[in-house]
């Protein structure tokens, strides 16, 4: 559990409020079924950490075991259900399966979590739209590995419009900033959705000739229209910094940071409407300005910062996008990085982005990895 507290916590959440980690730890000591879920993140952790998988492996399947044994018997007590540890216990649950490759049960937990929030945020939530800051977080949580399991491939997401309970307009989440959790504004979030679907929409309307040509008719003017407008509302909300709040509990230099992912992710949901929306080619100016722009900003942040972690979306997307040796020299240094880390997510996509430029897949990485079975969660 100490190993939790004081690494696996700050790896998964680096600048996440002080509040969260400590509310955390010491609900899951009341709680056996959330302390057994914490167990085993904290093992899957640190058998990443040592590359240690035998006798670890053995040691998280018992505290899995253990936790979904506890959150079964809390789901059949109604009034454990409105309790967050219980949605906490499955959202663990759930990104521990994501960070250990486990994609046959990372979606029922997920869609377990949802749930299980709907109900929590109708009993948390006050007049003044306020939300418990603990559940805020769980909120949060929830709704950044939801949005990237939509971006990442062909899952729909759980919550298709992307506005997660009004989140995007909670007093709570501080409008016009950087959130801490997501390592972007939240006011990006429906529009990511929206791209999500379009780009599915696109996959299933194309030709077996499009799809492998990268080639395509003609746009209609209500989906021209969209992606414009699209457009315009992510570049909107470019200029936006972490609150005062985040710099006043972290290192300075690490939540400045937070800016630079805000840009990597509007820049990343730039490229992905250019891509997989409107279809351009990898080639086009407005693709390679997305890819550049992404670079940049990766580039400023430190090369071992923790806050890499919250960019392995764009980092990735930009990877796949881009024939330029030195930028994916680059971006595999990066990547490689944060594989020191402990986080099996990297390691996952780094080698599949390096297996999509060995084989020089002819189809664009969405349609490429759904094709070869491969499921990612860009977490």
């Amino acid at each position: 559990m100490h190993h939790f507290a004081t690494q696996t916590i700050g790896v998964l959440f680096p600048l996440a409020p002080p509040v969260f980690g400590q509310t955390l730890v010491a609900t899951a000591v009341e709680t056996p079924h959330l302390l057994h879920a914490l167990l085993a993140a904290s093992c899957s952790h640190h058998a990443r950490l040592v590359k240690e998988t035998s006798t670890s492996q053995r040691t998280i399947l018992k505290f899995t075991d253990l936790a979904i044994t506890g959150l079964r018997a809390a789901l059949s007590d109604p009034t454990e259900t409105l309790k967050p540890q219980t949605a906490m216990t499955a959202m663990i649950l759930c990104t521990n399966d994501v960070c250990n490759g486990n994609a046959r049960t990372w979606k029922v937990h997920l869609s377990g979590v949802m749930r299980l929030l709907t109900p929590l945020l109708e009993r948390q939530s006050t007049t003044d739209g306020d939300i418990d800051p603990f559940v805020l977080c769980l909120l949060k949580w929830f709704a950044t590995l939801d949005i990237l399991a939509g971006l990442s491939g062909t899952h729909e997401g759980c919550v298709n419009d992307g506005q997660y309970w009004n989140l995007t307009r909670s007093p709570s989440c501080g409008i016009g900033q950087v959130d801490e959790i997501c390592g972007y504004s939240t006011e990006l979030m429906p529009l990511l959705a929206r791209i999500g679907q379009l780009a599915r929409r696109n996959v299933h309307e194309q030709s077996i000739f499009e799809i492998f040509t990268e080639s395509s008719s003609t746009l209609s003017e209500e989906l021209t229209d969209e992606a414009q407008d699209l457009e315009r509302k992510i570049i909107s909300i470019a200029n936006q910094s972490p609150s005062a709040a985040t710099l006043a509990s972290h290192d300075q230099v690490l939540a400045s940071e937070l800016h630079n992912t805000h840009l990597a992710f509007i820049h990343s949901a730039l490229l992905h409407l250019y891509r997989r929306v409107e279809l351009l080619p990898k080639s086009h100016p407005k693709s390679r300005a997305q890819v550049a722009a992404i670079l940049d900003n990766v580039q400023i942040i430190r090369p071992f910062s923790p806050a890499n972690v919250l960019i392995l979306w764009p980092i990735f997307s930009a990877g796949c996008e881009t024939d330029d040796l030195c930028e994916r020299q680059s971006i595999q240094t990066r990547m490689l990085n944060m594989q020191t880390m402990g986080m099996g997510n990297f390691t996952r996509a780094r080698d599949a982005l390096a297996r999509y430029w060995e084989l020089g897949a002819p189809s664009r990485w969405d349609v490429y990895f759904a094709q070869s079975g491969l499921e990612l969660v860009l977490f």
